[in-house]
């Protein structure tokens, strides 16, 4: 198996880091620390510490869309389907070093006009209209709004068990859904 370029290895400890730390809490010097590699290594690859924060988040969001894709491709049955991005969910809560939402971390650091703030909009926004689509192919009426109101139930839940305050919150936050799937 052929090695990882010195970029993917950058990318790997930044998204360890970042994920962990925070972005602002994780200097350039940590990074190439543990990365193996020299400070112009970094810089060659990605021009900036704001350019590897774009990367890591678009790496995320490519991770993430690939782990939901596989997720709803394993069902059949459309409201079953529809569940998909809350089981996923889940599986991140179980996830050793869980510590919520990647995005709405970043988001929560990064200054307005940061670009790592338009590839966070970008990937909510996705995932907005991917459950959409879901849920209008569960034949549920007006699949924009209820999409809208499963998504504020989700990541409300997703945010407190981030935070540790609530641990069954993500299992509620399924019910909720699967019932207003249901029209409950």
């Amino acid at each position: 198996m052929p090695r990882p370029s010195r970029r993917d290895d950058l990318l790997r400890v930044a998204g360890q880091h970042f994920y962990r730390a925070g972005i602002t809490a994780t200097g350039v010097d940590t990074l190439v620390a543990d990365a193996g590699v020299a400070k112009m290594t970094l810089y060659s690859n990605f021009g900036s510490k704001d350019e590897l924060v774009v990367a890591y988040l678009e790496d995320r969001d490519a991770r993430f869309f690939a782990r939901l894709e596989a997720e709803i491709d394993g069902r059949d049955e459309p409201v079953a389907r529809a569940l998909a991005p809350v089981d996923l969910y889940v599986r991140y809560l179980d996830e050793r070093g869980f510590r919520g939402c990647a995005f709405v971390n970043a988001a929560a650091e990064l200054p307005d006009e940061h670009p790592g703030r338009a590839v966070v909009a970008r990937h909510k926004s996705r995932m907005l209209r991917r459950w959409v689509e879901l849920i209008a192919e569960a034949g549920v009426d007006d699949a924009e709004t209820v999409a809208r109101e499963c998504a504020f139930v989700l990541e409300g839940a997703f945010a407190l068990a981030g935070l540790g305050l609530v641990t069954d919150g993500l299992a509620s936050a399924r019910e909720l859904v699967r019932r207003r799937l249901a029209g409950d």
